[in-house]
């Protein structure tokens, strides 16, 4: 396979950001155009996170021609999984509680608005909030961990680069949520898995923990934040 160039490197990682950050803007107003409602709004916005995966790779068929995934997923036994899972959850529960902490004592607030607005569609749609969960542990891992960081590496090769680009642009992504504990909980969440795929070559077991780890969000706090 020829080599890629710096400019269709530079181009795709530029797209990818472009592409799933232009959705969080349109999305809400493409929603007002069509009179959606909050859960229509909501359906929307998740199958617009799996076409803008689309396009990433027609990109990737049309113009790089070179493989999505440009590291070889490695292959591992059960216990790679389990013990990876656990380190993972593990390390990302202690992290949360530290940043929760620090917020908590700088007087920032930590609870957003938007976030328990969203709370209260999920409380009324659980496939909506299955299908939300899968959507972010598929789409985002895909797009910002194997998309972006092997491109990143070849760009600059510098893992502190790639590691800190790809998390800083993943926890951009959630900034619409308005606390400053969405975008940094997502950072460190985004430095976590970068570190574990740039060291293992391995997908599967991060979606599967973005999933489990979104998921186990939205249903602690759906039991915290009780409907009134």
């Amino acid at each position: 396979m020829p080599a890629l160039s710096r400019k269709k490197l530079l181009t795709g990682v530029i797209l990818a950001f472009v592409l799933f950050f232009a959705i969080l803007l349109l999305v809400p107003f493409i929603a007002r155009l069509l009179q959606l409602g909050k859960e229509p709004t909501y359906w929307f916005s998740r199958f617009s996170f799996w076409a803008g995966l689309a396009v990433l790779l027609a990109y990737v068929v049309k113009v790089e021609k070179q493989p999505f995934l440009l590291w070889k997923e490695s292959r591992q036994n059960i216990w790679f999984y389990l013990l990876s899972f656990i380190a993972i959850i593990v390390t990302i529960y202690i992290g949360s509680i530290m940043i929760a902490i620090i917020l908590k004592v700088m007087h920032l607030s930590s609870t957003s608005k938007r976030f328990l607005q969203v709370l209260e569609i999920f409380r009324h749609d659980i496939p909506l909030m299955l299908f939300t969960c899968i959507t972010a542990g598929a789409t985002e891992e895909f797009v910002f961990r194997g998309y972006m960081m092997p491109r990143l590496q070849l760009l600059f090769n510098n893992p502190f680069i790639t590691i800190g680009v790809s998390s800083f642009l993943f926890a951009i992504l959630h900034i619409g949520y308005g606390t400053v504990n969405q975008v940094i909980g997502p950072l460190f969440i985004g430095c976590v898995f970068a570190i574990h795929y740039y060291k293992f070559r391995n997908i599967r077991v991060l979606m599967f923990c973005h999933f489990f780890w979104d998921l186990q969000a939205m249903l602690i706090n759906l039991a915290y934040y009780k409907h009134p």
